[in-house]
């Protein structure tokens, strides 16, 4: 019985030693939740490749514009959601995904369908798009090919929750210069502001880095020539960065929803941790 135990502990002992000597290849952490590995490319590119000509690039318009000025159109949470059956099982780690970044960051949250009249179906539609605000119906986001990245979904329900684009600020001109001369004919309507009557600022700066902030070469006639700069040269790399919530995006969000502190678990910062819900 010696010889036996003896020969177990050598064999285990190579065992581990081989384990230990074989490689082991990780992605990076950043691109673990996001289904898309290759060229991550923006909303507009994605629904002009789709033949999308929507309001504001990706937002659905079914009844009233009003979505950030109306409070009828505020969420109650948690926001019942659906993930629809012709999402790959990627895309739908990338939603649920993005949705632990708004427990961490805000007070908003989602819970499975049950029956409610207010809830969210994410389906994979031509392109990348949302409504403003809460329908009181069943309304779509679309994810697309192309979409299934945490950032752009975070993008989408931020429309959904009831934000437009930061460049629709009626003081953008301040802050950025629009090259109308280089946008796609027809396609010059993605570049309008807005009034206090549709939109709001919610008492916040000019944010450059929004994740709701078009990219500077947004709906471009030339693809080597922006349609957008801004007024600070040295943000021109940042406007339309598509990595996460910028600190004045979760202080909007936080303020339309009144979330206090004790709501809201990890600072901005937080885009750093790993995944939640393993």
């Amino acid at each position: 019985m010696a010889w036996i135990r003896s020969t177990c502990i050598l064999f285990f002992t190579l065992l581990f030693a081989h384990i230990a000597a074989v490689p082991i290849k990780y992605l990076p952490e950043e691109n673990v939740h996001d289904a898309d590995f290759g060229e991550q490319k923006d909303i507009s590119e994605i629904n002009l490749a789709a033949g999308l000509d929507l309001f504001q690039g990706d937002i659905l318009l079914q009844k009233s514009r009003n979505g950030l000025r109306d409070p009828n159109t505020r969420w109650t949470f948690p926001i019942p959601y659906i993930l629809a059956d012709n999402l790959g099982l990627n895309a739908k780690g990338a939603i649920l995904y993005a949705f632990e970044m708004f427990r961490l960051k805000s007070c908003v949250d989602f819970k499975p369908y049950e029956g409610e009249s207010s809830y969210i179906i994410f389906q994979q539609f031509d392109g990348c798009w949302s409504e403003v605000g809460d329908q009181h119906v069943g309304q779509n986001i679309s994810i697309g090919q192309g979409c299934a990245y945490k950032a752009i979904i975070e993008h989408e329900i931020l429309h959904a929750l009831g934000f437009y684009h930061e460049q629709s600020r009626t003081d953008r001109d301040d802050y950025v210069n629009i090259w109308w001369d280089q946008i796609l004919s027809g396609y010059q309507h993605n570049f309008d502001t807005y009034d206090d009557s549709l939109i709001t600022d919610l008492n916040t700066p000019y944010d450059y880095e929004s994740l709701m902030h078009y990219q500077p070469f947004s709906f471009n006639k030339n693809a080597s020539v922006p349609t957008i700069t801004a007024k600070i040269p040295e943000f021109n790399s940042i406007i339309g960065q598509r990595l996460d919530f910028s600190a004045i995006d979760l202080e909007r969000l936080n303020r339309m929803y009144n979330c206090n502190d004790k709501n809201i678990i990890c600072s901005h910062n937080s885009h750093s941790f790993g995944p939640l819900y393993f």
